[in-house]
């Protein structure tokens, strides 16, 4: 399924720099997925940033298709998203 960024997404993964490739891992391989109550996905995945372990949360929504990344964050909350 083809993967969009919203214009907010895009300036996430650049403000925090990360990578698209990354964000695309983390959707089709997450560690858990969750259904928000706005029909949402939410996908987190457990990461090694500059050494220490974090949460990555992709949020995105399913659009005509197409995956569409609407934002993106990395947390050192990991037992709050998984």
């Amino acid at each position: 399924m083809p993967i969009r960024f919203s214009d907010h997404a895009r300036y996430q993964i650049r403000d925090r720099k990360l990578s698209k490739v990354l964000v695309g891992r983390v959707v089709q391989d997450p560690d858990k997925i969750f259904r928000q109550s706005d029909g949402r996905m939410r996908a987190v995945k457990k990461i090694i940033w500059t050494g220490k372990p974090y949460a990555l949360v992709i949020v995105y929504e399913k659009e005509r298709g197409d995956l569409v990344i609407v934002t993106v964050f990395r947390t050192s909350k990991i037992k709050k998203y998984l």
